[in-house]
């Protein structure tokens, strides 16, 4: 069952929060990783992102076989991922000083997992709005465009000023 078009915006609104908490986690894993860890790895934190959201994205067509409305599946992948967050820092905080190749797999895949369960969540919500994004596309398209041209001129016109 989709949810009315009322609805539309609190799902919305969950997915913008789910996102920027994403970010938040992959800015909080630099600042650990190159704090507890060596320095290098803090670019660790691009890499366990992109895998757990793309591990994620092919996860979402699992959930879409669930047989819940869009709402509890969020709700249970949202429960789970702010669990899973915990967890992931949980574990990355109590390494010790040494680290084994072991510890560092463990570190890995652990981090990943907070990231694969908002994948899940972003591309269940896009797979089931679809349907009403492909008519906005073009203005959908159109924004960001804009948005680079004023940013270009606006740089031009103050780089001809400098000069």
């Amino acid at each position: 069952m989709k949810p009315n078009p009322g609805q539309w915006r609190e799902v919305y609104l969950c997915v913008a929060l789910t996102t920027m908490a994403t970010l938040l986690l992959e800015l909080a894993l630099t600042r650990i990783f190159s704090v507890v860890f060596y320095y290098h790895f803090a670019f660790l934190a691009i890499s366990i992102a992109l895998f757990g959201l793309g591990l994620g994205g092919v996860f979402s067509y699992v959930v879409a076989t669930w047989k819940a409305t869009l709402f509890t599946r969020l709700g249970r992948l949202s429960v789970v991922n702010s669990l899973l967050v915990v967890v992931a820092l949980a574990v990355l905080l109590a390494q010790g000083d040494n680290l084994s190749n072991w510890d560092l797999a463990l570190v890995y895949f652990t981090a990943a997992l907070p990231f694969f369960t908002a994948g899940a969540i972003v591309s269940t919500v896009i797979s089931e709005t679809i349907q009403q994004v492909t008519g906005s596309t073009s203005t959908i398209l159109r924004a960001p465009r804009r948005g680079a041209c004023c940013c270009c001129r606006s740089s031009n016109c103050w780089a001809v000023r400098t000069r």
